[in-house]
């Protein structure tokens, strides 16, 4: 059995599959807080209001995850 058949079936992916839904679920509204500088229209104080909502909210959803 090749390497990447073996790792598909090893408990490995399900041990790393909580881990990746943290990540994704943290990353994801940063991403989308540090972009909210560089939509049209949008001022310093858009942004900055992302960032203090995703500040609030993230380390609760987090918890939640």
């Amino acid at each position: 059995m090749d390497r990447v058949g073996e790792f598909w079936r090893s408990d490995r992916v399900v041990r790393l599959a909580p881990v990746g839904a943290v990540v994704c679920s943290g990353l994801l509204p940063l991403v989308q807080a540090g972009l909210a500088f560089s939509y049209v229209g949008n001022g310093i104080g858009t942004g900055l209001w992302s960032i203090a909502a995703t500040a609030v909210y993230l380390p609760l959803h987090l918890r939640h995850v």
